[in-house]
């Protein structure tokens, strides 16, 4: 008699481990295939997130493009632009600078964001160009007195958008003298602002 409730027992016991054994592969097998459906749900999310971000950026740049083509018609048949201030892409988003928004919205200049701004993008090349025409002078009347050249203190000059202003970088932002001989070089200073750089990155994008 004793030995049969032992035996009973040990049946009993086999099979609540064989029964668990069952259990726990039956979990994990569960836990193992949500695991992989949440990774690849994950995949799929990003997949997306980046599928709609290359579209935006391909929207931007478009209408960007587009802008650009509009203004470069205007430009070449001398119409009123005074109200375009030029324009960049920043984080992907199309900003235009304007001084008048129902103008420029009118003439079918798209933006995301449209930025107050003072100057003209063409006041801003006006100057540039006088700059420039300025270089070649003093690069030929001062070639030989090299020591009273303005030029010795201008690292570089370019249009910056962003700033509204056509930018001078100066080696010496002290220097007084330079910065009074460029001033009377171009036509409207207040468009012009000085650093002190060894280099300026030039941002002329329009």
């Amino acid at each position: 008699m004793r030995k049969k409730i032992v035996l009973c027992i040990f049946l009993v016991t086999v099979i609540i481990i064989h029964s668990y054994s069952r259990y726990v592969n039956a979990s994990e097998e569960t836990g193992g295939r949500m695991l992989k459906e949440m990774y690849y749900e994950q995949l799929r999310s990003v997949s997306q997130d980046n599928e709609v971000n290359n579209k935006n950026e391909e929207r931007t740049l478009e209408t960007y493009k587009a802008n650009q083509k509009i203004m470069r018609e205007k430009f070449k048949t001398n119409v009123d632009t005074s109200y375009y201030g030029g324009s960049f892409i920043d984080e992907n988003k199309l900003i235009v600078m304007t001084n008048n928004k129902q103008k420029i919205q009118k003439e079918r200049i798209s933006a995301d964001v449209y930025s107050d701004c003072k100057y003209s993008y063409e006041e801003l090349e006006n100057t540039y160009d006088e700059l420039n025409n300025m270089a070649d002078k003093f690069s030929r009347v001062n070639k030989k007195d090299k020591k009273n050249n303005i030029l010795n203190n201008v690292c570089e000059f370019g249009i910056s958008i962003q700033e509204n202003r056509v930018i001078i970088g100066l080696k010496d932002i002290n220097d007084t003298n330079t910065i009074d001989k460029i001033k009377k070089c171009v036509s409207k200073c207040d468009t012009l602002k000085f650093i002190e750089s060894t280099k300026v990155s030039e941002n002329s994008t329009s």
